[in-house]
């Protein structure tokens, strides 16, 4: 049995008792009601990749805990990286345009339309860098809670496509209790009830 799984068994048998719910005096006193339940996570997820290409590392395995923050997975950028530069590249060369086109329309050298443009065109390369760089912090994907890996469906090296499962993770600090009662049981069992935590 894994270390995760011993630790839920243990949760679920120390909240055993709390499914035994009190008698319901209207109809059988002196009687206990049982109810079984499944103890699941609150914040389980599957991890996937926003971006095509090749798993540079993956640092966890199935059953390792990590802290909020760490790197789960990260990809090859190199491509991705040499965008971003070339694009700030590009968008340097736009700007000194802009700001030459500027001094030259308070001399009257230029007109209007022709600064209108270039100013377009800086806009536009502004926003090439910025889908630039969120391609480039897509690169690396981190964990959004303190947790533990459940599975792992990709190795380093490993070329992936956009929207493939990377990685599933688990918080087994937060966990929550489902169980199916009879419906009779409606009349009595209300949240905040002293037998359901």
């Amino acid at each position: 049995m894994s270390k995760y799984a011993l630790v839920l068994f243990q949760l679920f048998l120390m909240l055993l008792p709390s499914f035994c719910l009190a008698q319901d005096s209207s109809s059988s006193i002196g009687q206990e009601w049982e109810a079984r339940g499944l103890i699941k996570a609150v914040n389980r997820v599957v991890l996937s990749s926003e971006i095509s290409g090749r798993v540079a590392a993956v640092p966890f395995r199935a059953g390792e805990s990590f802290k909020r923050g760490k790197v789960l997975l990260a990809f090859d950028c190199s491509m991705l990286k040499a965008e971003l530069s070339k694009t700030r590249a590009s968008l340097k060369g736009v700007k000194a345009k802009v700001d030459n086109d500027r001094r030259l329309m308070k001399l009257n050298s230029i007109g209007s339309v022709e600064l209108a443009l270039d100013e377009a065109e800086l806009a536009q390369k502004q926003a090439e860098l910025r889908i630039a760089q969120l391609a480039v912090g897509r690169c690396i994907v981190r964990d959004p809670f303190n947790g533990r890996v459940v599975r792992v469906d990709v190795r380093a090296h490993q070329s992936v496509k956009a929207q493939q499962e990377l990685i599933e993770i688990v918080n087994p600090a937060d966990l929550e209790a489902e169980v199916i009662i009879p419906s009779n049981w409606l009349k009595w069992v209300k949240r905040g009830h002293p037998s359901i935590s």
